[in-house]
């Protein structure tokens, strides 16, 4: 069944939507996943400050380098006189960080003071930028006998969150490239399938169309020679030419069947609503098929026990429905045709009930039987002609009215339709 450009455009936006929901579900994994990774390295940068106080305890020549100042002098900024003191600390810290697995590059500052500089900043002191936007500050003024501050900061600590994370990362961009990739490829089939619809509707309406001409001339032709003296007097040229007409009358009606679908397909049919006594609709179809379902020795009962009647619609559509599910319960029953049309009212529609009891619908069947040209397989079987074109016919006509049509059955057991209308009090 091809996808109007509505449909198409529906999927797309669905999908569209629930891949954003899907990236941003991911995004925020991720994010949280990163997060967790931080705290975990916070925490354990909370250890890297213990054993670097622990080391500069310990760190007797270290110490030694250590003398009181009585002004503020910035480490780690090149300046000769303090560089045997900042290559001391950054091999301590060096160690440190080895023994806790801290691999990540850094960026170190500090402060050798008369006061603490983290803790006793005082306005109008000289600021150590470095020192103020560390990301983790380490005060060892109460580890040496001296104002030591140090701050460490990690300029790819992100990057290397994001590395630490690659375990969730890489699998989620793959599976969201995959769906995507998926996405399109499926968008693209259902186009190509489209396409291909049209182009077998254009072929069959085309054909159709040209199916038309020629019928006419041979309706035309029948019926003149139906009133030839010579056929009339000829009962066996009379038999040839009436079934001439016969089989040019069946043809015709699956042209218009087909005509007619593809007006509903395109949306140029018309409904020609007013209110529809759906009994004498009913009872009219009867006359025309009861005469053939007694031929076979069948039964056709009809129960109208629908007290509202009327339905607003098209009442020569709504006839061709009523006529086509009687005509599938007369086919479709192998032997004497039994056929039961019921009709009660719910609370807001009418209802007809078309029941028989034929060789029924299989399951498999019952889930495309009002597909366009779908039929039943029955082997090599083909004692019941049509095109598949009546129940789809059926399920359209229905739906512009704004009614339901459902069916219940099983193999050999017979088939029910029932059809619900909005009814017009």
């Amino acid at each position: 069944m091809a996808l109007s450009k509505k449909k198409i455009i529906a999927i797309i936006s669905v999908t569209g939507v629930l891949f954003s929901i899907l990236l941003i579900i991911q995004f925020i994994w991720i994010k949280r996943s990163v997060e967790v990774s931080r705290k975990q390295f916070e925490n354990k940068m909370d250890v890297v400050k213990f054993h670097v106080r622990q080391a500069l305890h310990d760190d007797k020549n270290l110490n030694t380098l250590l003398k009181p100042v009585s002004f503020q002098q910035n480490l780690f900024q090149g300046n000769d006189k303090r560089r045997e003191i900042d290559s001391s600390l950054l091999f301590m810290l060096d160690s440190v960080f080895k023994s806790q697995d801290v691999y990540m590059p850094c960026k170190v500052s500090g402060v050798l003071n008369a006061s603490c500089y983290i803790h006793n900043f005082t306005a109008g002191a000289k600021h150590n930028y470095d020192l103020d936007s560390a990301m983790f500050k380490i005060c060892l003024c109460r580890t040496s006998k001296y104002y030591l501050d140090i701050g460490i900061s990690f300029p790819e600590i992100d990057k290397y969150m994001l590395k630490d994370n690659s375990w969730l990362i890489l699998p989620s961009f793959l599976l969201i490239a995959s769906l995507i990739a998926l996405f399109i490829f499926i968008i693209q089939i259902i186009n190509k399938q489209k396409s291909l619809a049209e182009l077998k509707n254009d072929f069959i309406n085309n054909l159709t169309h040209e199916f038309n001409t020629p019928l006419f001339s041979i309706g035309l032709t029948s019926k003149l020679l139906l009133n030839n003296d010579t056929i009339q007097n000829s009962e066996r040229l009379k038999k040839y030419t009436e079934l001439i007409n016969e089989e040019k009358n069946k043809l015709q009606l699956q042209v218009n069947k087909m005509l007619q679908l593809a007006a509903i397909e395109s949306g140029s049919v018309l409904m020609e609503k007013k209110p529809v006594d759906m009994h004498k609709l009913i009872e009219k179809n009867i006359a025309g098929f009861i005469a053939a379902v007694e031929e076979k020795g069948g039964s056709l009962q009809y129960h109208a026990d629908a007290a509202l009647h009327y339905v607003n619609g098209d009442e020569v559509h709504l006839n061709n429905v009523i006529s086509n599910l009687l005509d599938n319960a007369y086919k479709y029953s192998d032997d004497s045709p039994e056929i039961l049309i019921a009709t009660y009212n719910t609370d807001t529609d009418f209802v007809v009930a078309i029941s028989d009891k034929g060789i029924g619908i299989s399951d498999e069947a019952m889930k495309m039987i009002f597909d366009k040209f779908y039929r039943e397989k029955r082997g090599d079987i083909h004692d019941v002609k049509g095109f598949g074109l009546g129940l789809s016919y059926v399920k359209k006509i229905i739906d512009m009215h704004d009614g339901s049509v459902k069916v219940k059955s099983h193999k050999n057991e017979g088939a029910v339709f029932i059809i619900h209308l909005p009814y017009k009090n």
